[in-house]
């Protein structure tokens, strides 16, 4: 770029939205901040802003004497080197009108290197005896560089108090902002202020692109836009030829999306194309995501170092949004995510479907199967979309989502569904079908009755390893009453399962809350944070596809998520490995109470002690603690109408005793 017109306010377009809702911040010359950041993605009117408020201050009123000096700098690459960008400030400045730099040109004119800072000090003692001077700095990303970074830190620590640096950029400089901001030096604009509110929108496109829309038609676009001034320039070209007709005005904003020509090419041109290889390739994958976080990222891209790219992404504002303030959440613009996806499918379309399933697997070891079911309907592996369905049976018939239930199983084969009970019942009847707790490959959870205290022992140990959530290794010995479901010969034309405990007696939520939930906390020192603790119970045993865990795996897969909780560390907590939890569940001695006696026994420890201690006084709660917790509403009338007219088994982790008595 000619050195002219790098150092030459653009002149403002003769058609521009007054954006009077962003305050200038330039007109307080008494109180001028030292920085003001003006930080989005593209297309979101950052040089539009700063060069409106900047005409603002020709003539402005309350700045004594002169209007302030201007020194303009339009940034471009050449300028990653700290001595050119010194040079373009310092001619800036001299264009400005600024008489107190010549001993900085001199300096620049002299033929040898001169340390940056030399420069700059000379240029921060010439503005300490002018007026009010606004340094500008349009597109500040594309000099990015270790050195200019230092430069204008110094520049910024040592100006006198009538001088701001404005800038522009697309990425958040490497600047003490923080410190800044603590000082109430610094005036931030980010992409959520510059966002078009429906009034601006509706301005913005009577007064700049000439368009008279009714306001449904407004509030239409600015939702699919989300207020993102490109965006509805984009979709107002593509109006223009429309707007005679305003049913086919109506077909177009449904339809405008990511996908659309102008949006695609302005987001692969300006946003895609200009990331490393590496974020590039991040990208495309991660956009199959709706929400994501860090783990999620890794369970599509196979890589570890998801949060680090979220949050260097967010730095860099390509249109990436932190959805809590712990910044563990995020998502894309939708039109930005709409423009990733058009080019993953068109780059990589034979790994859109594996991406899919990679991200319903995340989703549901997060226990959110809604969103595992929205990626598993596009992944094409039915067996797995069943899977989460007879998962989300339970949870969704609570609250009353039959008709969801419905379309679920609509979408499946009917070939899968017949040969799903669960499934098949739903579809014949879905206010009535049979309850179940989930496993794999829609199998019930079959628990051995060799003894009474081996009635916690997974049979289908294939069913508990592989279920949605943290894979654990499943047990190697099937229990000898196994076999009796092994050598089953059907009598009835229907095989019922009844799953007790949490399906047909209502007594799972008193047990985990009241009995399980204290126990934890006592016997596993979470005292320090037992509401989070109390919390993370609850996930594991009542309100996720582990519900029905056994107890043991269910203490292990506590303990896990309670050390991946920031705001465990975050209140100085750590929790223990304890290996000997781990040995006992891949050892070969089953997980009841029996199994864990005779494994303490050939395998003395403290943690041992304290396992056994732990599960004693879980029995102990539940025995004074659970009286009187009959079936749900419906279950004694179905069973004495199957009676006799089917082949039943209960399904239960319930100790024999208990069970006979329910």
């Amino acid at each position: 770029m000619a050195l002219g017109a790098k150092v030459r306010v653009p002149p403002p377009r003769r058609e521009l939205l007054d954006r009077t809702r962003l305050a200038n911040p330039l007109l307080r010359p008494d109180h001028l901040p030292r920085l003001v950041l003006i930080a989005a993605p593209p297309g979101f009117g950052k040089t539009t802003l700063l060069t409106q408020w900047l005409a603002q201050l020709t003539g402005a009123r309350g700045h004594p004497g002169e209007p302030p000096r201007i020194a303009w700098v339009s940034l471009d690459e050449s300028d990653t080197d700290a001595r050119r960008f010194v040079a373009d400030l310092v001619e800036s400045l001299a264009a400005g009108g600024s008489a107190s730099v010549a001993e900085a040109l001199a300096l620049l004119a002299a033929g040898r290197p001169v340390p940056a800072e030399q420069v700059l000090a000379t240029v921060v003692n010439g503005l300490d005896v002018e007026g009010t001077t606004v340094i500008a700095l349009d597109d500040f990303h594309r000099a990015a560089g270790p050195e200019v970074h230092e430069a204008l830190a110094f520049l910024l620590e040592n100006l006198p108090p009538q001088v701001v640096v404005a800038m522009t950029t697309r990425a958040d400089p490497q600047l003490p902002l923080a410190r800044m901001r603590s000082r109430g030096e610094l005036v931030e604009v980010r992409a959520a202020d510059l966002r078009f509110t429906t009034e601006e929108s509706a301005g913005f496109l009577r007064a700049v692109m000439d368009l008279d829309l009714d306001q449904a038609q407004v509030e239409a676009l600015e939702a699919r836009t989300e207020g993102w001034v490109a965006g509805l320039q984009l979709a107002a070209l593509s109006v223009r030829p429309r707007v005679s007709s305003p049913a086919a005005v109506d077909d177009f904003i449904r339809a405008f999306g990511g996908s659309h020509r102008f949006v695609l090419d302005y987001l692969v041109e300006e946003v895609l194309n200009a990331q490393p290889a590496g974020v590039r390739e991040f990208l495309l994958l991660t956009s199959v995501l709706e929400r994501m976080t860090g783990t999620l990222c890794d369970a599509v891209t196979g890589s570890s170092d998801g949060q680090q790219r979220l949050e260097q992404l967010e730095s860099a504002q390509v249109f990436v949004t932190a959805l809590d303030t712990e910044r563990r959440w995020f998502r894309y613009h939708q039109l930005f995510a709409e423009a990733l996806r058009a080019r993953l499918s068109a780059e990589w379309p034979d790994r859109v479907a594996a991406l899919h399933l990679a991200a319903s697997r995340g989703y549901a070891s997060l226990g959110l199967l809604e969103d595992a079911l929205d990626q598993a309907a596009l992944a094409d592996d039915p067996e797995w979309f069943a899977d989460l369905v007879e998962c989300a049976l339970p949870g969704t018939r609570k609250r009353r989502g039959d008709r969801q239930l419905l379309g679920w199983i609509s979408v499946l084969p009917d070939d899968l569904v017949r040969r799903r009970p669960v499934l098949a019942t739903t579809r014949a009847a879905p206010g009535q079908g049979v309850a179940t707790r989930c496993g794999s490959g829609g199998s019930l959870d079959v628990l051995g009755s060799t003894s009474v205290e081996d009635q916690e022992t997974n049979v289908s140990s294939e069913a508990t390893a592989n279920q949605p959530g943290r894979a654990y290794p499943a047990q190697p010995q099937v229990p000898e009453a196994a076999r009796a479901l092994v050598e089953f010969v059907p009598t009835k034309d229907f095989f019922v399962g009844i799953d007790s405990d949490g399906c047909a007696m209502d007594a799972m939520d008193i047990k985990h809350q009241e009995c399980f939930t204290p126990c934890y906390i006592k016997y596993w020192d979470l005292q320090p944070i037992s509401t989070i603790a109390r919390e993370t119970a609850i996930f594991v045993n009542l309100g996720s596809v582990t519900r029905g865990l056994n107890r043991w795996l269910a203490l292990r897969q506590l303990l896990d998520l309670l050390r991946d909780r920031a705001d465990v560390a975050e209140r100085g907590v750590t929790i223990p490995e304890y290996p000997e939890l781990t040995d006992f569940i891949e050892s070969p001695y089953p997980l009841s109470d029996s199994g864990i006696a005779a494994w303490a026994a050939a395998n003395p420890s403290a943690t041992a002690e304290r396992m056994i201690a732990w599960g004693n006084a879980v029995n102990a709660s539940i025995a004074a603690m659970v009286h009187g917790c009959g079936p749900f509403p419906g279950v004694r009338e179905a069973m004495h109408a199957m009676y006799g007219h089917v082949d039943e088994i209960t399904v239960s982790a319930t100790p024999m005793e208990a069970l006979r008595r329910e």
